[in-house]
């Protein structure tokens, strides 16, 4: 098989082993509640096939490759195209403006959320004795571009689209959340444990899957409570970073 047929079906067969599973979640969530602007449903789907487009693209030979940078700044400059067009909203719609509610204190709240997402890393690092490689290249990648990257495509582009759709009818802990909270929730765990890597093989993880639904329920949970994506990006890469800094102190 070329090169470009090669990467063209993982890119396919990526995108359809992580949204194949969320489809019950929609079709629920059609069924039960006024779905509004159907449609973006299928944005939705098209601008995931795009993201996985962008994080599998193959590498220039001018990128480092020891971490994905290309993948992860391909991610933000999609979306911010996106938001140029204007299809889905601007900046403050697809929550990547910072507007916290007028007279309400949402800071204890999300310090206290990020405080609970700390846990994560103290665990992997103490509990589950967790490392990641100690090199510079690795500790500037995660103080900086997964969190921005992810946080702009999960919560901000794709939470916000289904926000549209079928609104935010239920009250959890202060804030307003959807079913787009619970799908975007479900695609950001089954991200982080399946992939079809190069070779056409699926590979899973139950043990990575895990961690990223307790972020992505925190992470979710921040954006509505804040109507702004960036205290996530905040706490995002400080739990990657405490990982990284971790593997580098503890023997």
């Amino acid at each position: 098989m070329n090169p470009a047929a090669a990467y063209a079906l993982q890119v396919f067969l990526n995108w359809s082993h992580l949204l194949v599973p969320v489809v019950p979640f929609a079709v629920v969530a059609v069924r039960t509640t006024q779905a509004r602007r159907r449609s973006l449903l299928w944005l939705v789907a098209a601008l995931f096939l795009l993201d996985m487009a962008c994080v599998l693209s193959p590498r220039l030979w001018f990128v480092p490759g020891g971490w994905n940078w290309q993948g992860k700044a391909l991610e933000c400059f999609w979306v911010l195209a996106f938001v140029a067009i204007g299809y889905g909203g601007g900046f403050r719609d697809l929550a990547l403006g910072w507007q916290p509610a007028p007279r309400e204190r949402v800071w204890p709240a999300l310090a206290a959320a990020g405080a609970l997402a700390m846990l994560f890393p103290l665990y992997g690092l103490f509990a589950a004795g967790f490392r990641m490689p100690s090199d510079a290249e690795t500790l500037l990648f995660e103080m900086t571009l997964p969190g921005l990257a992810e946080e702009m495509v999960v919560r901000g582009v794709f939470q916000s689209l289904l926000n549209q759709v079928f609104g935010r009818p239920w009250k959890l802990l202060g804030a307003q959340v959807g079913w787009g909270y619970i799908i975007t929730t479900a695609l950001f765990t089954l991200g982080h444990g399946i992939f079809v890597d190069k070779s056409l093989h699926l590979q899973t993880s139950l043990f990575a899957m895990l961690p990223a639904l307790y972020a992505g329920l925190i992470l979710g949970w921040m954006r509505e409570r804040a109507g702004s994506i960036w205290p996530g990006v905040v706490v995002h890469n400080a739990t990657n970073t405490a990982i990284v800094v971790g593997s580098m102190l503890l023997p």
